[in-house]
């Protein structure tokens, strides 16, 4: 009949629909998940921590099944633990070390229950109905198959085999932790003999190839010796935390993407670089002084997209303050100055120069305060103790920012100190004081405070002529009176590629309105294999060689040859 005929029809269609919105459901979660592994696998933890909290909400919210019995919610919870691993790791420290810790043995004692339940039941190598594939009819077979997560291999057993792994094999020995490594290490052997199968539920007996991770069993049955031999009384609890404590905690971290032909990264060298660009940003409440551990951790305002803030709160404390900049155009422009900062070859990017005046910073209120500064009798020794000492005394070091000025007294002190005190000064610096600042190493994004004894070697302090301007940077011809002559007594100088440290050398010079060649008093340092300005620069005239002059002059009508430096 016509009505039983669009009754079919209707219901067929809304068969349809239904499939269509899970598919959709489905797409999304996955790639919740998968976006989540790869921002961990950069280093971005709390990105990760972040993303992985939605993909647990909405799966709850949108997925058939999604419950405590489901082994995609056991994935997403051993994800979200690997995540809080990482935090705990790479950034937290005190009571958010303690917060995040709490939360990812909850999240690995949650997932572990499931598959545990799942254990008992005898369904830990099968897939219930709906629970990872969407089919109209309810049975499973591999035209309308789909996956919710992006590592199908490893969802079930080999989740449940890692997730007891991660849990136990550093938690105190005990008759509990025995029997659930025997009891998974039973289980995987069962598994592996089954060939890694798992079956989906249904009539059409689909069946999925599942896998195990390399050399995991050997580690299970080794972490499984180690607690049996505590509770025995033949290894100490201390012996036993040995076996756990990472033999060198600089070696690399290396950590999967997340998918079957995905690529293991580096994390620390990823989360460096992104800091070296993007540089880690300060809540902009000034009653706040919480700083960023990742780029772009914190949100920012909505309307200017550059006031940082870590908390709500934070930022509707500081809107008074903040929305005038705001809707002055301040923020804006700062935000466009960030942007292009980070396109300009001739400085260095917004990241690296944060870290290069926070290495400034500490390096001259410990050398200004030095007792090689205070032996060292020179004319520039002399303005430092008159001019900056009386700012840094009593203050707590590196917390202070000195004015352009004050900066330029520091490092003409500096180099005007014996090679022998300032190496001296240098290595106590950063054998007795560095390791006391709390910055992350620098194999994940903290300040290379080693670069500093390189300075004090290969540094050029002096007289130079900046001779032309590049996209690159600027070439500077340097004045050596040390220089010895060649064949053709003609003298030799050496011509260096510069950079700014946060603006071109070009555009720090242009308000002196004098054409090229302009002669300056600096410094240029090696830093991130670049040679970098000290950043404060006087005009210089007097004292120069005419042979110098007219070498410089040459040089920028290009009369002259240059075999242009690109490191010191």
């Amino acid at each position: 009949s016509k009505k039983s005929n669009a009754e079919r029809r209707i219901k067929r269609e809304t068969a349809q629909s239904v499939l269509s919105s899970r598919e959709q459901h489905v797409d999304e979660f996955r790639n919740l998940l998968l976006t989540a592994r790869l921002e961990y696998s950069k280093g971005r933890s709390y990105d990760a921590v972040k993303l992985q909290r939605q993909a647990l909400k909405f799966g709850s919210e949108n997925l058939p099944r999604f419950d405590d019995n489901s082994l995609v919610k056991a994935h997403a919870l051993l994800e979200l633990g690997l995540a809080l691993t990482a935090v705990c790791t790479d950034f937290a420290v005190g009571e958010e070390w303690r917060i995040a810790n709490s939360e990812c043995e909850e999240c690995f004692k949650y997932a572990t229950r499931i598959f545990e339940m799942r254990l008992v039941s005898g369904k830990a190598v099968l897939f219930r109905s709906d629970e990872c594939w969407i089919n109209v009819s309810g049975e499973g077979n591999s035209e309308n198959y789909a996956s919710p997560v992006p590592f199908i291999e490893r969802i079930g057993p080999p989740d449940y085999i890692s997730c007891i792994n991660m849990s136990i094999s550093c938690q105190d020995p005990s008759k509990t932790t025995v029997q659930a490594l025997t009891r998974v290490i039973s289980f995987g052997k069962y598994y592996k003999k089954n060939h890694c199968v798992i079956r989906l539920e249904g009539k059409g007996g689909f069946c999925l190839s599942g896998e195990i991770p390399i050399d995991l069993f050997d580690k299970l049955s080794v972490t499984l010796e180690n607690h049996k031999a505590v509770l025995d009384g033949r290894m100490t609890k201390e012996e036993f935390l040995a076996q756990y404590t990472p033999k060198d905690a600089n070696k690399p971290e290396v950590r999967h993407t997340g998918l079957r032909q995905g690529k293991m990264k580096n994390s620390g060298m990823k989360l460096a670089k992104d800091i070296e660009k993007k540089g880690l940003f300060q809540c902009a409440n000034e009653g706040c002084h919480n700083v960023e551990r990742q780029p772009r951790q914190f949100s920012t305002c909505s309307r200017c997209k550059w006031a940082c803030y870590c908390s709500k709160e934070c930022q509707s404390t500081d809107w008074k303050r903040h929305k005038k900049e705001c809707k002055s155009g301040e923020a804006v422009k700062n935000r466009t100055v960030y942007k292009d900062q980070n396109k300009d070859e001739s400085c260095l990017q917004y990241g690296q120069t944060q870290q290069l005046l926070t290495i400034v910073r500490y390096l001259h209120h410990f050398a200004a305060l030095s007792e090689e500064m205070m032996s060292t009798r020179t004319t520039e020794s002399t303005m430092l103790k008159a001019m900056v000492l009386p700012q840094l005394k009593d203050v707590e070091m590196g917390t202070i920012q000195l004015g352009l000025q004050e900066v330029s007294f520091v490092w003409n002190a500096l180099w005007s100190m014996t090679q022998s005190d300032r190496s001296a000064m240098i290595r106590r610096f950063l054998s007795k004081e560095v390791p006391n600042f709390g910055f992350p190493p620098k194999t994940k994004g903290g300040p290379d405070f080693d670069v500093i004894s390189v300075w004090s070697l290969k540094a050029i302090a002096g007289n130079f002529a900046v001779v032309k301007h590049t996209p690159k940077g600027s070439i500077l011809l340097h004045d050596d009176e040390r220089l010895s002559t060649n064949g053709n007594d003609n003298v030799v100088y050496n011509a260096y590629l510069v950079i700014g440290i946060s603006q071109s050398i070009q555009s720090l010079l242009d308000p002196m309105n004098t054409p090229l060649p302009i002669h300056i008093n600096t410094a240029i340092l090696p830093f991130k294999k670049s040679v970098v300005c000290q950043g404060t620069v006087f005009q210089r005239s007097q004292s120069l060689s005419k042979s110098f002059k007219a070498i410089a002059l040459s040089c920028t009508k290009d009369q002259a040859e240059m075999d242009v430096l690109t490191h010191l």
